[in-house]
């Protein structure tokens, strides 16, 4: 660690830290200095194997909020439990999310709304929030977590894709916006990545996570770069040489085109 690091006495809250990039996120952040993580997720039971970790290997002070952020009122919630705690947060990391695959018309309704508040109104409304009191600060510092699936629509994971897409779009609206306050927002739109959400989705049995798994990174690399990045007060942050070119075809490309290597690398490999 360096002697000096980004991170030094800060403290951060980061959405979706029981399991992959959002947990790595934590790791990460506390090996560059944070001394206070707030961790957020419904999954209480992870939520404490990660604090333990944290405490153990960096000495971390660690808070638990476990909170469905799909609920209406979840980012509201979540920024009264913090109030209370009387900490003043420095870094938030928006990580949270689910994938849903499958045709638009097949999936479960429940799901897409679920998804839609988490990825879109708990993710904007929580950075509305702890972004105004960074401003009144004149300081802090916004990693919201896309992908790269939100430069381009994509078939079969349409309803992921299209929320991706807001996030990108909001993110960097808001870094514009923050200009000159002292605040930054940055989007980190991995690719692949190895992690329990991709398993859940069923998407790890599908050629990209199989046949072409060299294109995958895993979530303490995309971590990385994703706090590199953040730290840096860059706007948009694609972790992979792979992904960069990705992103790159996807403005080149026509949409429908895109789609179909979208189709192509999500086909499932059984269907082979």
């Amino acid at each position: 660690m360096k002697n000096n690091p980004a991170g030094a006495g800060k403290t951060a809250l980061i959405t979706g830290a029981s399991s992959g990039i959002g947990r790595a996120i934590a790791g990460e952040l506390a090996k560059r200095g944070c001394k206070t993580m707030i961790l957020v997720s419904r999954n209480r039971s992870e939520l404490e194997k990660v604090a333990t970790d944290l405490k153990i290997e960096h000495g971390t002070d660690v808070f638990i909020i476990a909170q469905d952020l799909s609920e209406s009122d979840a980012a509201e919630k979540v920024y009264a439990q913090v109030s209370a705690l009387g900490l003043s947060v420095e870094i938030v990391v928006n990580n949270a999310g689910f994938a849903i695959g499958g045709p638009i018309v097949e999936n479960d309704i429940g799901k897409m709304t679920r998804m839609m508040n988490v990825h879109m109104i708990c993710l904007a409304l929580l950075t509305r929030l702890f972004a105004a009191d960074m401003v009144a600060r004149g300081n802090g510092l916004i990693l919201n977590v896309s992908s790269v699936a939100g430069f381009t629509p994509v078939p079969f994971t349409g309803l992921y894709a299209a929320t991706k897409a807001f996030i990108n779009s909001f993110s960097v609206a808001l870094n514009e916006e923050l200009d000159g306050t002292g605040v930054t927002c940055t989007v980190l739109c991995p690719g692949g990545t190895q992690s329990e959400m991709m398993k859940r989705a069923g998407l790890n049995d599908t050629l990209l996570f199989n046949r072409l798994s060299f294109l995958v990174m895993s979530s303490e690399d995309v971590a990385s770069a994703g706090v590199d990045g953040m730290f840096l007060g860059k706007r948009i942050v694609i972790p992979g040489i792979q992904n960069k070119g990705l992103a790159a075809s996807c403005r080149i490309l026509s949409k429908r085109l895109s789609g179909k290597i979208g189709i192509l690398l999500l086909a499932n490999r059984s269907s082979d």
